[in-house]
């Protein structure tokens, strides 16, 4: 689960969202609008090409070494910043916070002080550390088909409403959650969440809204497809 904070940093009005499958390439599948605020791109310009060819060019081997590092180790989530090439031809200093969703990885790029320099942040392992042994690591290149990456749904959230409204839910969601993806959109994620739950995931959630940081609970999800 994912939530954007609210506030005047620029972390909450300079961002956008985008989604990439697991090859080495990750190549884009889905952006959201707001990338042309960030970066001058229309979301169908960003689509046509590769995100290695908008990176700064000492940017692309620390960017594929972290791409790597993250899918094979089937990452919760890793930070790092990176220059993205703008529409205009300059480069803007971003921060990439990206996590593997089960079959694809959901990124959210914010724009940071331009003076950042473009380094390894950070990288969080699963909540309880696992040895996951994939048949890829025997070749320099991975074949997405061979990687059995941990079971996880996904859903974007809109920070604005207080009950958290779902406006995406991964296809994922049917076989872990129980619920089908297209019935739980537009509903408020508080709908879901056990009684008992509730407030210390609200509690979460509003640090969440209210910060620049990743908050990591657990809660029992309610599907209404379960006894």
């Amino acid at each position: 689960m994912a939530t954007l904070g609210s506030g005047n940093s620029t972390f909450q009005a300079n961002n956008f969202i985008s989604i990439h499958d697991l090859t080495p390439e990750g190549r884009t599948l889905w952006v959201s609008a707001s990338i042309t605020d960030c970066l001058g791109y229309t979301p169908e310009e960003f689509l046509q090409v590769t995100t290695y060819e908008l990176l700064h060019p000492d940017d692309v081997e620390l960017a594929s070494v972290a791409h790597r590092e993250h899918v094979l180790n089937d990452m919760v989530a890793t930070q790092i910043v990176l220059r993205f090439r703008a529409k205009d031809g300059s480069y803007v200093a971003n921060t990439s916070f990206f996590s593997l969703c089960y079959d694809f990885i959901v990124n959210c790029t914010t724009i940071v002080d331009p003076a950042a320099v473009c380094k390894y942040l950070s990288t969080l392992g699963s909540f309880q550390p696992t040895i996951l042994l994939f048949t890829a690591f025997s070749s320099e290149a991975w074949n997405p088909g061979e990687l059995a990456p941990e079971e996880r749904a996904c859903m974007i959230l809109n920070r604005f409403s207080r009950n958290l409204g779902v406006m995406y839910a991964s296809p994922s969601c049917e076989f872990i959650l129980q619920v089908d993806p297209e019935e739980i959109v537009g509903k408020p994620l508080l709908l879901f969440i056990r009684a008992d739950d509730l407030a210390a995931f609200v509690e979460q959630a509003d640090i969440a809204k209210s910060s620049t940081v990743m908050t990591h609970m657990r809660f029992w999800f309610q599907s209404p497809n379960c006894p």
